[in-house]
């Protein structure tokens, strides 16, 4: 992905198939674990600011909130050659490492 997150930023890509919590079916995102929370993917971290490192690592999987940072769009919002890997329609999340409420063994 040639699009990078810069300061404290992180790429999520949002996926919207069917999953598994604790044998129970979830279809997409929606109130996953009975509120407004979405299970992502880090694809890209920032460098951090001074302050903070960012905490998470790309491959990880994190839980945010549906309202978190900003819904970016491949082939409306981005370039498709920006993010060449992905399919057009594909959503990523561009969310701040403190919107990250925590890390999905």
């Amino acid at each position: 992905m040639r699009f990078r997150p810069t300061a404290d930023n992180v790429i999520l890509l949002v996926e919207k198939g069917e999953q598994m919590r604790n044998g129970i079916a979830i279809p997409g995102n929606v109130s996953l674990y009975g509120r407004g929370l979405i299970s992502a993917l880090v694809v890209s971290i920032g460098p951090g600011v001074k302050q903070w490192a960012v905490d998470v690592s790309p491959g990880e999987r994190v839980i945010v909130s549906d309202t978190a940072g900003e819904l970016v769009v491949v082939g409306q919002d981005i370039a498709a050659d920006m993010a060449p890997d992905y399919e057009a329609g594909t959503e990523f999340r561009v969310v701040r490492n403190e919107e990250i409420l925590g890390v999905v063994p």
